[in-house]
Formats: C-alpha cells, sequence, structure tokens
C-alpha cells in the first residue's frame, strides 16, 4: 500500500451509499468493488477504541473515505437476512450477538464476508479507505482475502473497555440482563455489588486482582451504579464468548503479517495512534 494521499474532507459513506453483493455478485455500473481499493480495517473488541481512532485519522487527512460502521452494515446486511424483517430494530447488544452468529452459521466469514463483497461508488477518489471494523478469527480470515486489505488491532484490556463501555453513554451498549446483577447482601456496599458483578460475568477470570481492586473503585468514584456495570460486563463477556483475541491475533500474523499494525489504545493516545498508522503506511 502507498503512503496516503491528503485530503480536504473525507467521503463518509451511510448505508444506503454502499452496495453489497454477498448472494448475486454484481455491483451497480456506478460502484466498484471494495476489494479493488486500498483499504484499512480497524480491528478491535467493543471499547477499543475503534472509533476514536477513526476520528483521529480523519483528523490527519489521510482517509478518502469511511464506509458505514459495523453496526451499520449489520443493520443493513446481517440483521434483515436472519429475522426475515428489514423493518425490524434490533436495539439489544446480546440479541444482536446471537442474530450474527446464527449469520455466521450460514456465511462462515460473518461480517468479513460482507465486506469482501461491498461496493462503493466510483466517485469516491483514490486514496485510502477505512473501515470499522473486524473481529475473530473467521472475520480476519475472509477480510485478508481482500488483497489491498491493511490491519490495525487495538489491543485493548478488558478493564478498560469495561470502564469505556460504562462511561461514554452510547444508547447502543444496553443489553437485557435477564436476572440482573446478584442479589447482594444488606450491609454490602455498592463496591462489594460491583465486585459481586464481575465475579458473575466472568470479568475476574480475565483480570489480575489488583486490576480489579482498581477498576472498582474508578468505577466508584465515576459513579458507576452496578445496573451500568452490570450491563457492561454482560456484553464483554458475551462478546467473548463468540470471538477470541488470541485467535484474531493468531490469523493477522499468518495471513496478513506484512499488512497489520498493532497498537495498544489503552496506553496510547488516539492522535498517537493515528501518527503510528501513518508511519507504517509511510513506510
Amino acid at each position: 500500500m502507498r503512503p496516503p494521499d491528503l485530503f480536504q474532507t473525507s467521503v463518509r459513506l451511510t448505508a444506503r451509499d454502499v452496495s453489497v453483493a454477498l448472494e448475486l455478485g454484481k455491483y451497480p455500473v456506478d460502484h466498484v468493488p471494495l476489494r479493488d481499493r486500498d483499504l484499512l480495517i480497524l480491528v478491535g473488541f467493543t471499547g477499543a477504541g475503534k472509533s476514536t481512532t477513526l476520528t483521529a485519522l480523519e483528523g490527519r487527512r489521510v482517509l478518502s473515505g469511511i464506509l458505514p460502521d459495523r453496526r451499520e452494515l449489520t443493520d443493513k446486511v446481517i440483521l434483515p437476512a436472519m429475522t426475515g424483517d428489514p423493518t425490524r430494530k434490533v436495539t439489544d447488544r446480546l440479541e444482536r450477538f446471537a442474530l450474527t452468529a446464527a449469520f455466521r452459521d450460514r456465511h462462515p466469514g460473518g461480517m468479513g464476508e460482507v465486506l469482501e463483497h461491498v461496493g462503493v461508488p466510483r466517485t469516491i477518489p483514490d486514496g485510502l479507505i477505512v473501515f470499522d471494523g473486524l473481529r475473530g478469527r473467521a472475520e480476519i480470515t475472509a477480510g485478508c482475502r481482500m488483497p489491498k486489505a491493511k490491519f490495525l488491532y487495538l489491543e485493548t484490556s478488558p478493564d478498560i473497555r469495561l470502564t469505556r463501555l460504562c462511561l461514554r453513554d452510547d444508547p447502543f451498549d444496553r443489553a437485557s440482563v435477564e436476572d440482573g446483577p446478584h442479589p447482594s447482601r444488606p450491609d454490602h456496599s455498592e463496591r462489594d455489588r460491583i465486585l459481586d458483578i464481575l465475579d458473575q460475568f466472568g470479568i475476574s477470570q480475565m483480570i489480575d486482582a489488583a486490576t480489579r481492586q482498581s477498576l472498582t473503585t474508578r468505577l466508584v468514584e465515576s459513579g458507576v451504579g452496578p445496573e451500568m456495570v452490570a450491563q457492561a460486563a454482560a456484553i464483554l463477556s458475551d462478546e467473548a464468548t463468540h470471538y477470541s483475541a488470541s485467535e484474531t491475533l493468531d490469523a493477522l500474523d499468518r495471513l496478513a503479517p506484512g499488512r497489520t499494525v498493532i497498537l495498544d489504545s489503552g496506553l496510547l493516545s488516539p492522535e498517537d495512534v493515528a501518527d503510528g498508522v501513518i508511519a507504517s503506511l509511510n513506510a
């Protein structure tokens, strides 16, 4: 991939602006296959900082186009295919995980397979197009079949991702936790209740004891209640059952070793991440 050009603005595409030739393999005459364009795919789990990174890259003026994100393409392609009702809105994160898992039974590459068949308008200037994002071995395997795709993997610890989910107040980060947090003893403090929730949803198995304590302190001091922690923890837990970080990295290492940049968005600022990406492209 050649070094990026500079653009005054990036063309932000909506789901209506792109075509998906998943079944027929045909694109409108005014569209070209995305696989023929220079493409940067952001890879990371919920709360990894993909959207923030995209904003930082856009500010560097190196993007010619920004694809509709994972959520929009899921609404356009995956959910209607599984529900049979293109008008039905699926807002619960856990239900979306279940439906996308069912879609992968039919299309093993999941969102990566969708991306393989996306067409974009011919009017987008030559240059780097970005997509947010892919996750998991199967999606990466499909995405790697796009010969001009480059990947940015945002490595972020679970405690930072959970904190971001709790603090960003995104209506999309909602999950129906049927049982709710396990009841605590009447003398349990809010801190104790949050610790119980981390145990209940398996977050305690993802982080060590010291990190668990500092995470709980951070949440309490930020005014995050147990109910919000339970929703965020449920999302991270359910996501972990469908996608593996180690398998994602293994697929990138095997299939795109010269096309992958790995950066820690928990340690680096969004601006530093953007600089790291641009340095890689220039190299």
